[in-house]
């Protein structure tokens, strides 16, 4: 059983889920020396299995790319907000199309950045995310 890592004054907690091992290392590597702790995934199917399990303590947000095996990104995002309105999702894709993007912004994502993108573009948007919350 997955288990979100916690501690009584807990670092914020982000969850990326990335099919590309490099793309979601990098991005987990970044977030950590920033201070998150950071949970990954390489699939969408392992995010909501994850999200089941520990309906108690989610994640603080969530990075998740479109484009994944078992389950697309905006499948996640659909289920993530059924069950967890508040939790912000930020996807991320190869395939930025205005579909796509607009997919996104009615099923609720937070943003969505098209690959490539800034790692400070990134960072920035993580910041300011996890302050509202």
């Amino acid at each position: 059983m997955f288990e979100w890592p916690r501690t009584h004054n807990r670092p914020r907690q982000v969850f990326v889920a990335d099919d590309d091992p490099e793309m979601r290392g990098l991005i987990a590597s970044l977030l950590r020396q920033d201070g998150y702790e950071v949970s990954e995934s390489p699939d969408g199917s392992a995010v909501l299995e994850a999200l089941r399990s520990c309906p108690q303590s989610p994640p603080d947000l969530l990075i998740s790319d479109v484009e994944m095996p078992r389950s697309s990104g905006l499948r996640v995002l659909a289920a993530v907000k059924r069950s967890f309105p508040h939790l912000p999702v930020v996807l991320i894709t190869a395939f930025g199309s205005a579909e796509v993007h607009r997919e996104a912004r009615r099923l609720g994502a937070a943003a969505v950045l098209d690959k490539p993108f800034g790692i400070s573009d990134l960072r920035d948007l993580v910041r300011r995310l996890l302050a509202l919350g």
